[in-house]
């Protein structure tokens, strides 16, 4: 109950969001579907093979194709066309094999590096240069992007190797990530009792 409770008040701050400065309740919604996508995860670990099936590929293709050129991103329907894309990827969809691939899953290894350094690089570039990036045209913007990309590619890789894959190899030498998922298991067994 407490969580279908949490989970419809999001959701109103996300129809009626409310601002104070930076602050923006909008995009709480967005951490409800993540933890939504955790719940069904650790729910459906034993029914893997069936999201990875074609049908569910040709419904994951089309909800990122619709999402992309749906014009009015964040409104309600884009959310969810989103959400329909995201929670089938996250239990293990892999679009017809794409997420396997050496490059999807070295991809997927740096993300979080990516996360955290595209807006960084974007911005010593554009500051660095001192473009406005509203009179770019559509044409040279195509052609720096993929240089752009590569180079946050690079950092991101950096930053992996010598920052996060340390700890990362460290948290799992002490067995960190397991004691999280078991006092998680714990918490959530006793509130679904």
């Amino acid at each position: 109950l407490a969580v279908i409770l949490l989970f419809a008040a999001l959701l109103l701050l996300f129809i009626n969001p409310l601002r104070v400065e930076y602050f923006f309740t909008r995009y709480f919604i967005l951490f409800a579907i993540g933890g939504i996508a955790a719940v069904l995860y650790l729910k459906l670990q034993n029914h893997k093979t069936r999201i990875d099936s074609h049908i569910w590929s040709f419904i994951v293709l089309l909800m990122l194709l619709a999402a992309l050129f749906y014009p009015d991103t964040f409104s309600p329907l884009h959310v969810l066309l989103m959400t329909l894309f995201f929670i089938p990827v996250a239990l293990g969809n892999t679009l017809f094999g794409l997420f396997k691939t050496k490059a999807s899953v070295y991809l997927g290894e740096i993300s979080y590096s990516i996360y955290l350094l595209h807006g960084a690089v974007l911005y010593i570039l554009f500051s660095a240069i001192n473009i406005d990036i509203s009179e770019i045209s559509l044409v040279h913007f195509l052609v720096w992007l993929p240089f752009i990309g590569l180079l946050v590619i690079l950092f991101s890789t950096l930053t992996y190797l010598y920052i996060e894959k340390p700890f990362l190899e460290y948290s799992r030498e002490n067995n960190l990530i397991k004691n999280i998922k078991a006092f998680a298991a714990i918490k959530f067994n006793r509130n679904t009792d």
